[in-house]
């Protein structure tokens, strides 16, 4: 993961076949000030099951900016891991690194499909959230009738 000369940020990988199996993900990051801290996140999984697909995401602040699906097989697995920097070395983010962490599971970002159900038995609804706890709706009220709750509890 390196910044790009025309203020974006890319996630690249390669298995050293370069435009055969080679993926790049793109994120505009023009507007980031000096001193601001972002969370990146790099996830590549397969695509389902059983298949040689797999897809490399790109996530910046828990949105979702970029994704791509490498239809076939790394020849070899990638040898170079290069974050902040180039893969030559010549391009060093002018940034703090904090807490880098390499897992084998990918955690969900903010995505439309993720949602929390949070009961609020003295309102006599259900609060929906994201899973950053944002609000997105709520149904219920109070009552004994479809969509109507008395003090639901989780």
């Amino acid at each position: 993961m390196a910044k790009a000369g025309w203020n974006g940020l890319y996630a690249w990988l390669t298995d050293g076949q370069l435009g055969k199996h080679d993926i790049a993900l793109y994120a505009d990051i023009g507007q980031w000030q000096p001193g601001q801290w972002h969370h990146l996140a790099v996830v590549w999984q397969p695509v389902d099951p059983g298949t040689s697909h797999h897809r490399l995401t790109l996530w910046v602040d828990g949105v979702q900016q970029d994704s791509q699906v490498l239809r076939r097989p790394l020849v070899g697995q990638p040898d170079v891991l290069s974050v902040g920097n180039s893969f030559a070395g010549d391009a060093p983010a002018q940034s703090v690194l904090d807490e880098p962490h390499i897992s084998r599971v990918a955690r969900v970002g903010n995505s439309q499909a993720t949602r929390l159900l949070v009961s609020q038995g003295e309102g006599h609804r259900i609060d929906v959230t994201d899973w950053l706890g944002n609000l997105v709706s709520q149904y219920g009220r109070r009552g004994a009738g479809p969509g109507q709750w008395a003090f639901p509890r989780a």
